[in-house]
């Protein structure tokens, strides 16, 4: 069984897909390779097996040329894809073309679904943090202007005293004392 070195090339050497995504595995035929009449086939060698590709099954596998398109991978597709051509005619022992392998790995969706959770609980402690940060604001804000009513009603109450001081015994003002026309000290 001879084999022509060199005359299909898989110029992707991985491929990388989640589970539920399409793939495209190419392989190209050499220009000093003739492709006019070269029946493909593909192999796909996983760890206990290397099975020929199904092709007639349409839902799953198509070829376009020597391109391989799979259709709703799953973690069971990952494994080494070989293209591989013959001319039709030719005896078993005939000449066989055979890729060097493409390396097709599916990731599960789980993968997804920890980054996914892993982004939203960043971004609910920073929506938290965000509220406990006004939270902090407003009772600081809200602090200063309980401290600024109370400074101006006492502030009134004083200038109440004063005046209602300075009204009944007819007192000068000062800051601290008031004194009395008649020399008497009252402090407040």
């Amino acid at each position: 069984m001879g084999i022509a070195e060199g005359c299909l090339t898989q110029p992707v050497k991985e491929i990388w897909r989640k589970v539920g995504q399409d793939a495209v595995v190419p392989c190209n035929v050499s220009l000093h390779c003739s492709a006019t009449g070269l029946h493909y086939e593909w192999f796909v060698f996983k760890e206990t097996s290397h099975p020929r590709l199904n092709l007639r099954n349409p839902v799953k596998y198509s070829l376009d040329g020597a391109f391989l398109h799979i259709r709703s991978l799953n973690a069971n597709d990952s494994g080494i894809y070989h293209c591989a051509a013959v001319w039709p005619g030719q005896p078993a022992n005939g000449t066989q073309h055979v890729g060097v392998g493409t390396t097709l790995i599916v990731k599960e969706i789980k993968t997804m679904a920890r980054h996914i959770l892993l982004l939203l609980s960043f971004v609910l402690l920073v929506i938290y943090s965000m509220a406990v940060v006004a939270l902090i604001i407003l009772k600081v804000h809200y602090l200063n202007v309980f401290i600024s009513i109370h400074t101006i009603e006492n502030v009134l109450y004083s200038n109440e005293i004063n005046i209602f001081l300075s009204w009944q015994c007819g007192c000068n003002m000062s800051f601290r004392k008031r004194m009395c026309k008649t020399g008497k000290i009252v402090s407040v």
